[in-house]
């Protein structure tokens, strides 16, 4: 079908954040992101280059998602980069040029 909705398989990356990788800092996959691409199914799946993780959960489990590292079997949830992105934006507002100065334009301090 042409219209089909892609699911993503992994939230996607915003402005260069993707936290969902393996979290064991002594795995070869540390750090290293899983994949967004549909994965081959079948037999000789793995012949044709499977990602390094397996999508776990979501929309048809009870539990929630996450990925399960293939090499040292870690299974970190996923997280929404979109989220990560946002808070961390909001927790460095204060250091904008705008934000340190008084809001009050009649006030002595406010372009200071």
């Amino acid at each position: 079908m042409e219209n089909e909705l892609q699911i993503s398989r992994i939230p996607e990356t915003v402005n260069g954040i993707q936290v969902n990788f393996c979290e064991n800092p002594q795995c070869p996959n540390f750090g290293v992101p899983a994949s967004n691409e549909k994965q081959p199914g079948g037999p000789g799946a793995s012949e044709r280059g499977l990602d390094l993780y397996i999508v776990q959960g979501g929309v048809r489990s009870d539990s929630s998602p996450r990925i399960e590292c293939r090499n040292c079997k870690e299974k970190p949830p996923l997280k929404s980069n979109k989220g990560i992105y946002d808070e961390t934006t909001r927790m460095l507002k204060y250091l904008e040029e705008s934000f340190l100065t008084c809001p009050n334009p009649e006030c002595a301090n406010h372009s200071i």
